[in-house]
């Protein structure tokens, strides 16, 4: 079982307002922050997939932490109500409203999972012209499936679970396509409804650019037409 902790704050923040966001819990907790909040580890950068996660739910601030630091962050919480942070170059007082804790065992199931995933960001400068030059819109689907399965098998990798059966993600819908600009970059992101036989805790990430609030998971109730699907 991973320890999951999920945090909620009083401050309120925009998408394109989570990386200074990061940037300011980090410098808040100085010489008391963990390495894997700013997804470091010694030697130079941590190029897993990132434990602490960084993201604007309902208009606020949030975190999301897995294992170890997960348990870590709850501490400091619990003692830290309020954090004076730097944000955009205004002072701000960030209070604590809300913090979870939950336990996750990670499984692949027959029963299937209904799932949507917001700014997902799967294409890299490498395969975003392999995607382009797809004309048929079930092909896209199919390739987009696969990165997906590689998403999840690195979340997978990240909290230490191996699995020999088989991950099948299969996406239901897009609904949207749309830019997202991050360090003058853009990228293209997609809303989309997938349904798999792994069990996924809501809040997590996937997709490239996880650790500030890109990609976000979350479960929701199984359309009668697929609950036959997988099994």
């Amino acid at each position: 079982m991973i320890p999951i902790c999920q945090f909620l704050f009083n401050l309120p923040l925009g998408s394109n307002q989570i990386p200074a966001f990061r940037g300011a819990v980090i410098r808040a907790m100085g010489d008391t922050v963990h390495p894997l909040m700013h997804n470091h580890e010694e030697g130079g950068y941590r190029f897993g997939y990132p434990l602490v996660q960084y993201k604007s739910v309902g208009g606020c601030a949030a975190i999301v932490a897995i294992g170890e630091v997960g348990d870590f962050l709850y501490e400091y919480f619990e003692a830290h109500q309020v954090l004076d942070l730097v944000v955009q170059k205004r002072k701000v007082a960030c209070a604590l409203t809300d913090a979870d804790r939950s336990l996750y065992i990670p499984e692949i199931e027959d029963a299937p999972k209904y799932y949507s995933l917001t700014d997902y960001l799967p294409l890299t400068d490498k395969n975003v012209e392999t995607y382009d030059s797809l004309m048929a819109l079930t092909d896209k689907i199919c390739f987009l499936e696969k990165i997906l399965t590689g998403n999840i098998l690195s979340f997978f990798k990240g909290i230490g679970y191996t699995s020999e059966q088989q991950i099948v993600p299969v996406v239901t819908s897009i609904e949207r396509q749309h830019t997202i600009v991050y360090k003058k970059v853009h990228f293209r992101a997609f809303d989309l409804h997938f349904v798999s036989n792994v069990v996924l805790p809501d809040g997590i990430g996937l997709g490239k650019s996880t650790s500030i609030g890109m990609g976000s998971v979350k479960q929701e109730p199984l359309p009668e037409q697929f609950k036959h699907y997988l099994t």
